[in-house]
């Protein structure tokens, strides 16, 4: 079975990549938005499921698996929920924008 902190790791390098290919197309995602509100990502994820773009439409599918898996798992011990609502994601908005500048090259 996979760590945790793995399966984090993961969500959190598809959730930018896929920010990136939609912003390629013109498209904007609020990053917040997609881990607290299950109808805008799945609205989102519908919109790069149908993209011409297949690396769009490939991390469309494997964001949408994780999203899935998270939500079936439910939040980490850790993770607080905001205003009564429990997080669809295992980090915050706050917790991805510390850990993005990992990512860069």
């Amino acid at each position: 079975m996979r760590e945790a902190a793995d399966c984090e790791r993961e969500a959190l390098m598809q959730l930018v990549s896929f920010k990136w290919l939609m912003s390629g197309k013109g498209w904007s995602v609020d990053v917040r938005r997609i881990q607290d509100e299950p109808a805008y990502a799945d609205s989102c994820l519908r919109r790069g499921a149908a993209s011409d773009l297949a690396p769009l439409r490939r991390c469309s599918g494997e964001l949408r698996g994780l999203l899935d898996a998270s939500a079936r798992a439910g939040p980490p011990v850790t993770a607080a929920p905001l205003s009564g609502s429990q997080p669809r994601w295992p980090q915050r908005a706050a917790d991805l924008s510390r850990s993005v500048w990992l990512l860069a090259p």
